[in-house]
């Protein structure tokens, strides 16, 4: 028997930390993980909500609530799932449902490991 190749995709993660770091700065600790908290909460709510409506075959309400992973993501520097954002944005919007659900993968993988990592950051500076 031919061996079996595992693949796993990892995509290059790239996040912007000046936005964490005026919330620091501005809120101070607890604010910032308040509102980081917040945030990452609306993400994984979203990020449901856009599998329910891919599930539908409702481009309109992937486009919508794509849009808005997209300014969350921007708002706290999450610069590689507002770029991935965009991509299933413009897929959406094409109706070209293979690329949407390739660019959909990416997205969840990318938000996922951003949010570990964020929480990663967040151990250190505890």
């Amino acid at each position: 028997l031919p061996a079996v190749i595992r693949l796993v995709p990892r995509d290059p993660l790239r996040m912007d930390p000046a936005p964490l770091s005026r919330l620091y700065l501005d809120l101070g600790k607890r604010g910032a993980e308040a509102v980081i908290c917040r945030a990452l909460d609306d993400l994984t709510r979203r990020l449901n909500r856009i599998d329910d409506a891919h599930r539908g075959c409702d481009f309109a309400a992937i486009g919508l609530e794509t849009r808005r992973v997209r300014v969350i993501a921007e708002q706290i520097g999450l610069t590689e799932v507002a770029e991935v954002a965009a991509h299933v944005i413009d897929c959406s919007a094409d109706g070209n449902g293979m690329a949407l659900g390739a660019t959909l993968a990416r997205l969840i993988r990318v938000t996922d490991r951003c949010v570990t990592e964020i929480w990663a950051l967040r151990g250190v500076g505890s």
